[in-house]
This record gives structure tokens, sequence and C-alpha cells, in this order.
């Protein structure tokens, strides 16, 4: 007797984002030059409020295909890559620094300090950019590298003091 684990439509959908994955890999690097820094979202997708199977069937596409392959790839062709602690990245504002869960409303995201608006994913990804180079955000990640709720604390305080800082000098 003979079994087949996925129906010939499993198989072509799976081969079809296999293919999908591999050319949007490809065109990044091909975008990119040498001495770019690529910033990676470290997420950990069991922490979103969803089912087992959904969180398994997003985790095995987005996380477990796409950055996988796009971390393998830049490294098998000597790219730098960084991994960034995504905490408070789309409730930070880039302009002034203030924390807020409801600066981010949706895909909107509108400073409650200073005004700033603009698409809640875009200043997720400028907070990304900005983490990857941050020496004293990423010394916190190494310190508290396994004690995630030290982490967050200690990296919420270091926000709310930029901000302060950010308060006397423009206020």
């Amino acid at each position: 007797m003979y079994f087949t684990l996925f129906s010939p439509v499993t198989v072509i959908i799976i081969s079809f984002r296999v293919t999908k994955i591999h050319h949007t890999v490809q065109g990044y690097i091909a975008s990119i030059d040498k001495n770019t820094l690529t910033a990676l979202e470290q997420l950990d997708i069991k922490e979103f409020d969803k089912s087992k199977k959904q969180n398994a069937k997003f985790s095995m596409f987005a996380r477990g295909k796409l950055q996988k392959k796009l971390m393998k790839t830049l490294n098998w062709k000597g790219y730098d890559f960084i991994e960034v602690i995504p905490d408070y990245t789309s409730q930070v504002c880039p302009v002034c620094g203030y924390l807020d869960p409801e600066n981010r409303n949706g895909k909107d995201f509108t400073c409650k300090h200073c005004g700033h608006h603009d698409d809640a994913d875009y200043v997720g990804a400028l907070n990304i950019k900005a983490r990857a180079t941050d020496e004293e955000i990423l010394g916190l990640c190494k310190q508290y590298k396994y004690a995630k709720w030290i982490l967050q604390k200690e990296l919420k305080a270091l926000l709310l003091k930029r901000h302060e800082g950010y308060k006397q000098q423009n206020c």
C-alpha cells in the first residue's frame, strides 16, 4: 500500500510558496550591497493571541520559511544580519521616543506626545532599523538574553529615560 502525506493541490501550493520565497529572498539580495546590515525582527510567534493551529501555520510560513531562508542566504553569501527584539517597536515614536500602547491604533500610528503620524508597520520598521546599531539596547539584550521579562522591564525603563531626555532638550 502507498500513502501520500500531501494531496496534489497541497504540493502545488507548497511549491508555489517555496518558489515565491526563493524569488523574494533573491530579489532582496540583489538589491543590497555587501556593506548592508539587514535587521530582522526576532519574533516569537507563539506569543501572538491566536489558536495553536493558527500559530503553527503562521510560524511555519512566516518565520520558518521566509526568515530562515533569508538568514541562510545572507549567511551563505557573506552578508551581515542581526535579529532585533521587537518589543515596543510599534508603540515608540521614532521622532520623540514616547512609548505608549495607545500610539498605535491598528495600522495607524499617532504619537500622543508630539503628534507624529505614520503607518504603524513603517514605524516598527524604523525602530527595528535603529535598534540594529543601538549599543545600549544590544547590550541589554545580551545581558538579559535568558530573562525576557527583565529585558522588557529594562528596555521600557531605557526608552522612558530617553524620552525624558528628548523632552528636556525640545520642550
